[in-house]
């Protein structure tokens, strides 16, 4: 996606993210975007784990409504639930480690 055909706001979002990251964390490494902050939210929900090692802290299907992902099966795409209830993507969000 080029700059010019980009939405607008998707580069207002992205310059308020490279500002904030530039203030706070002035020794991060350069050329981070919003994407790169999808990417660590992801990864970071994916490795959360229960006291046991195995157990996934945040559902799958709790962690791809939060990112906005699509079914990964043909079971989840006929049977996916409508609507994404806020209870469990709030938690999922409070588990991440504050950046900022």
């Amino acid at each position: 996606m080029t700059r010019n055909s980009a939405p607008r706001r998707h580069w207002a979002l992205d310059h308020v993210w490279r500002e904030c990251l530039e203030r706070s964390l002035p020794d991060a490494p350069k050329g981070l975007c919003l994407h790169s902050l999808r990417g660590y939210v992801n990864d970071t929900l994916i490795n959360l784990r229960e006291a046991d090692g195995r157990t996934q802290m945040v559902p799958d299907i709790d962690r791809r409504d939060l990112m906005g992902h699509v079914a990964t099966d043909t079971n989840e795409a006929n049977y996916r639930r409508d609507e994404k209830p806020l209870g469990p993507l709030y938690e999922a969000v409070k588990l991440l480690p504050q950046v900022f």
